[in-house]
């Protein structure tokens, strides 16, 4: 009888700049799967690889401030999903669509949680697009909900696509209910 089990590999840690290329294929092919749909195949086209992952990395290596990451989720050393913060805000969180649906995505919102709380802020806000469902689900079933608020944003040159967007939140606080339950 063996006392050792197989268990999966997997964490979050802040990111390193090495992670940017990888960052920046998982949110491609995210906002591809979600996105054309809406937005179409021309602007998913335009995508620029090679710049996304430059300003992944400019970002990574100036996160460190208050409020301020950016956090991986890994399966054993592959980067499979990314979260991003500034004060008050999840501006990303993406998981690789290969990897979705293992916890990967649960495990970054509470990391951003907890540096969020470790940083002495009270709320957390995000965008979601209205008709990415499977994340109001995801995000719902954490602790956060609409706000009320709601932003369309023009997309591609001559602007003639838009996205409509609506903003959730919730409170940090350990007395109200916690958003990654």
């Amino acid at each position: 009888m063996s006392f050792l089990t197989p268990h999966a590999d997997v964490s979050v840690r802040p990111a390193i700049p090495s992670d940017a290329s990888a960052i920046a294929a998982i949110q491609i092919k995210a906002w591809q799967v979600m996105h054309t749909p809406i937005i179409g195949d021309n602007i998913m086209a335009a995508l620029d690889a090679d710049a996304i992952t430059r300003q992944w990395n400019t970002t990574i290596e100036q996160a460190g401030e208050p409020g301020h990451a950016v956090m991986t989720a890994l399966a054993s050393d592959q980067v499979v999903g990314f979260a991003a913060l500034i004060p008050t805000a999840l501006i990303a969180l993406e998981v690789s669509p290969t990897h979705q649906r293992q916890g990967h995505g649960s495990r970054l919102l509470a990391a951003c949680v907890e540096r969020l709380r470790g940083d002495g802020i009270a709320t957390v806000t995000c965008w979601v697009p209205r008709h990415d469902e499977p994340r109001q689900r995801f995000l719902a079933s954490a602790g956060l909900a609409p706000s009320g608020r709601v932003r369309t944003l023009d997309i591609g040159e001559q602007a003639t696509t838009s996205l409509t967007e609506e903003r959730w939140t919730a409170s940090l606080s350990e007395s109200d209910s916690d958003p990654t339950s």
